[in-house]
């Protein structure tokens, strides 16, 4: 009786030695930076520990949850997602925002109000001409036709909180379609809210970013 439990365990553990795995991975359909992946583990676990269960090492770019690397090699990607530790691999893909000077990526799911384009975003720089205007580098002067271009209803149900100079919500950029007022419990820090003339008092961060959320 003894020697045939042993046996048997023998064999279970043999069978959980031989298991492998299989991360899901579903390949990207656009704007895919060829050979290029990440890689997400289930914590706790280590790149370390997963290097020894590959068998290599490769360059990588590290996070919290996992890594990022390129490699031609389809075999690597499959002996990756055979790591039981593995949680999930995606393509690596390019970053996107709307742009006017790229007319080679066609979304009509993402136009703008005024274009059906979406460009690649390429070397964009804060503040992205206050949100994705055509020209991405200005300091103190707007392009010239002071447009910035953007998708339908961005940020939908979503609820912002500004704490800083405020804004004048009496103004019609902040009435929905039925003329109500689309703010709720607005606080206004300004000393000259109902005119809105002065530059000092309304030169803060806060009521740039609150106009750009809240304004039409």
């Amino acid at each position: 009786m003894y020697i045939s439990v042993v046996l048997s365990l023998l064999i279970l553990s043999s069978f959980a030695t031989a298991a492998t795995c299989n991360a899901p991975y579903t390949p990207a359909t656009e704007y895919i930076i060829p050979n290029s992946y990440m890689v997400n583990f289930t914590l706790p676990y280590t790149i370390h520990e997963h290097f020894k269960f590959l068998g290599k090492e490769f360059d990588h770019t590290p996070f919290s949850t996992g890594y990022g690397a390129t490699f031609p090699d389809s075999g690597l990607l499959d002996l990756i997602r055979s790591d039981c530790k593995v949680n999930l691999v995606v393509d690596n893909v390019s970053g996107l925002s709307p742009e006017d000077d790229d007319s080679s990526n066609v979304d009509s799911s993402q136009s703008s109000r005024t274009r059906t384009r979406r460009g690649m975003q390429k070397k964009a720089q804060w503040p992205l001409i206050q949100l994705s205007a055509a020209d991405k580098v200005f300091l103190d002067t707007p392009p010239a036709d002071e447009t910035y271009y953007y998708v339908d209803n961005p940020g939908l149900v979503v609820d912002i909180y500004i704490l800083d100079s405020g804004v004048n919500h009496i103004g019609n950029d902040f009435k929905d379609e039925s003329n109500r007022d689309r703010l709720v419990n607005e606080a206004n820090f300004s000393d000259k809210h109902d005119s809105y003339d002065d530059d000092a008092a309304n030169a803060g961060d806060g009521t740039r970013v609150a106009s750009v959320i809240g304004g039409n």
